[in-house]
């Protein structure tokens, strides 16, 4: 079945504009073809003097002493943590492993609240 409306689709191929090419894309298909020449160079291979773009860590001496003194710094809190935990534990009776587990359940004074904030 097929049907057509007269009058409204005459003339209508002719109103359709011709596709236009892009001028940047032109220039490219020239450049491809050898008409302007490229300036863009690319060398494989290149030597292991020039800058990276991230410094390589296993050469950085500084970041080496940072890291230590913040083991050191982070073990010198566990320390007092486990200084204020431990005497606690044994005070109440409690096993460190029930605690941690959820099955047991340290209390403490508010004063000892306050001094673990601190």
């Amino acid at each position: 079945m097929s049907f057509t409306l007269p009058g409204i689709l005459q003339g209508f191929a002719s109103a359709v504009p011709a596709p236009r090419e892009n001028p940047q894309r032109m220039n490219d298909k020239t450049a491809a073809a050898g008409g302007i020449p490229v300036t863009d160079k690319v060398t494989l291979g290149a030597s292991a003097a020039e800058a990276a773009t991230y410094p390589d860590p296993r050469n950085n001496a500084a970041a080496r002493a940072d890291i230590s003194a913040t083991l050191e710094e982070s073990q010198r809190q566990l320390q007092q943590v486990l200084d204020l935990l431990l005497p606690l534990l044994e005070q109440q009776g409690l096993n460190v492993a029930k605690v941690i587990s959820g099955e047991q359940t340290l209390h403490a004074d508010p004063a000892t609240i306050e001094q673990a904030k601190a």
